[in-house]
């Protein structure tokens, strides 16, 4: 669903809300400060997550601007972050955020890992981090036993 439906289904929402006598208006009130207070606590958590990533890194930030893959990834990623109430996620964003800088990586390949973060739920990409690193212990445990036969 894209934002323009989004923001019709919440206007079209809102609109009808209000025609309730009585309880309309309220309800209203209340789901509008409940998205403010939410969106500013996912704001607040992003820009700390991100400030504190930056903060560690050796480069000066004024260098940064002139980064596109970083700058594309910074607004990408903080698109993301604001629409998710998971913390996970937003670590795994600024993650991605600050692994722009030191890694020679292309833009839709960052885009794509920043889509993907956006679009998982946290599960799956716990399973795949699961399944990721039981792959590598396996290929660990097969190289120690090739170097005990030889």
């Amino acid at each position: 669903m894209n934002n323009d439906t989004k923001q019709f289904i919440e206007v079209a929402a809102k609109a009808s809300l209000s025609m309730i006598p009585v309880v309309g208006s309220p309800v209203i009130e209340i789901y509008d400060a409940i998205k403010e207070d939410s969106l500013r606590r996912w704001q607040n958590d992003w820009i700390e997550k991100v400030e504190q990533r930056l903060s560690c890194i050796e480069k000066d930030i004024a260098d940064l601007g002139g980064n596109e893959v970083f700058a594309s990834t910074v607004i990408q990623a903080t698109r993301a972050a604001l629409q998710t109430s998971e913390n996970e996620k937003r670590e795994w964003l600024a993650n991605a955020v600050c692994n722009t800088i030191d890694m020679p990586i292309e833009e839709s390949v960052a885009s794509i890992f920043v889509d993907l973060i956006s679009h998982y739920t946290v599960w799956h990409i716990k399973i795949l981090m699961y399944f990721d690193n039981h792959l590598e212990r396996r290929i660990q445990l097969l190289n120690s036993w090739t170097v005990c036969f030889k």
